[in-house]
């Protein structure tokens, strides 16, 4: 059985419907330098989605988003953003005020 997430094809089909859906218009020449970092996939509430989407997708489990549980593209962003910096010692979680 072969499971859609490994169809290069079905995959490619949802990147053209999912990023449409974007919060940032990721086709402007004038981004602000703040999207160069804080993007979805490097925020600690970001859970990569396995297979095929791996590389650029993932779903945000932000409660406090209008993403949380949204499929999410890996550069698009939002106001709620929180940074994985510093949310690791040893490899614990620690959750900030």
């Amino acid at each position: 059985m072969i499971f859609l997430y490994e169809s290069k094809n079905h995959v490619n089909r949802c990147h053209v419907r999912w990023i449409e859906k974007t919060n940032r218009d990721l086709r402007r020449p004038d981004k602000p330098d703040e999207w160069v970092w804080n993007q979805c996939e490097g925020c600690r509430y970001w859970v990569p989605i396995i297979g095929k989407f791996s590389g650029d997708w993932g779903v945000c489990s932000n409660e406090n988003s209008a993403s949380d549980g949204i499929a999410r593209f890996a550069h698009d962003g939002c106001d709620h953003f929180e940074t994985t910096a510093e949310d690791s010692i040893d490899g614990t979680i620690v959750d900030r005020p």
